[in-house]
């Protein structure tokens, strides 16, 4: 096997293992809404995984990306059109999993401080209902109408 035809298989297996992250983020969202810490934790590890094996793809064709332009020139017109199809996959894919991790990202705060806001009401209300003598229901200076 020629070097270009190995560096589009390796293209095409990092572009595959993208794939797999995409989906990952995208099953994120809903374990993100659905508040299920553990399934996200468990999902992160996997997408992680996957992520090395990029990362062990790319480091496999370094060389070969480098030397791109000195293969194009001596590869079948049908490998330089594929290597150039699964760059264009592959870079679609990182825009994707990007945008949706920012949104994820987003509402992941946002919902933090929703939940940091609640918190500031309840302990200012406790403060309140402490500053009057209101430690408990039923406490002292609270008067049960409902008896």
């Amino acid at each position: 096997m020629d070097e270009a035809t190995r560096l589009m298989e390796g293209l095409i297996r990092q572009r595959d293992r993208y794939l797999e992250v995409a989906a990952l983020a995208e099953r994120q969202r809903s374990l993100l809404e659905a508040g299920d810490l553990a399934g996200l934790m468990k999902l992160i590890e996997t997408k992680r995984a996957k992520l090395e094996e990029v990362e062990a793809v790319k480091r496999e064709t370094a060389g070969l990306m480098e030397r791109w332009p000195e293969l194009r020139a001596a590869a079948a017109p049908e490998v330089v059109r594929r290597v150039e199809q699964v760059v264009d996959e592959t870079r679609a894919l990182l825009e994707k999993i990007l945008k949706t991790e920012e949104e994820d990202r987003r509402r992941f705060e946002s919902g933090r401080d929703e939940r940091a806001a609640e918190i500031r009401n309840l302990r200012q209300r406790k403060k309140l209902r402490d500053a009057y003598g209101q430690k408990g229901e039923g406490g002292p200076g609270v008067i049960d109408d409902k008896k």
